[in-house]
């Protein structure tokens, strides 16, 4: 199983990195989309874990293209707490699957993983 982080805040995405390989994962992690495409051109991953607060790119276009994309990997993203009423009904429009604050991102990467993985649709996740 693949994962591809985005995010270029180098320390959180370690953090997830190592979560995720403890979970059976292959990671690949990169911040930016140039390095994405590149990834995507060789690997068809089944989780992309993306930064939504992240301005090195627009997430909300990347996750557009993430679901439209042959075998379209489920997504998860994070953002800071007080953006995710906001955010949510885009990104989830978008195609990510579970929003969560940036807390929840590692403390509870395990269960997010799992419930982002199952089939069973776009939901929130109570942090």
């Amino acid at each position: 199983m693949l994962a591809i982080v985005l995010d270029s805040n180098l320390m959180l995405s370690t953090r997830i990195e190592k979560g995720l390989q403890l979970l059976g994962y292959e990671v690949r992690v990169t911040s930016n989309t140039a390095e994405l495409h590149a990834i995507l051109e060789n690997f068809q991953p089944s989780l992309v874990v993306i930064n939504y607060n992240d301005t090195s790119y627009d997430a909300l276009e990347v996750t557009k293209f993430l679901s439209s994309y042959q075998n379209s990997a489920h997504i998860l993203g994070y953002v800071a707490h007080g953006e995710i009423p906001q955010l949510r009904p885009a990104a989830y429009a978008a195609g990510c699957k579970i929003l969560v604050a940036n807390s929840a991102i590692t403390s509870k990467l395990s269960q997010l993983v799992g419930r982002v993985m199952s089939d069973s649709g776009t939901e929130s996740f109570e942090e």
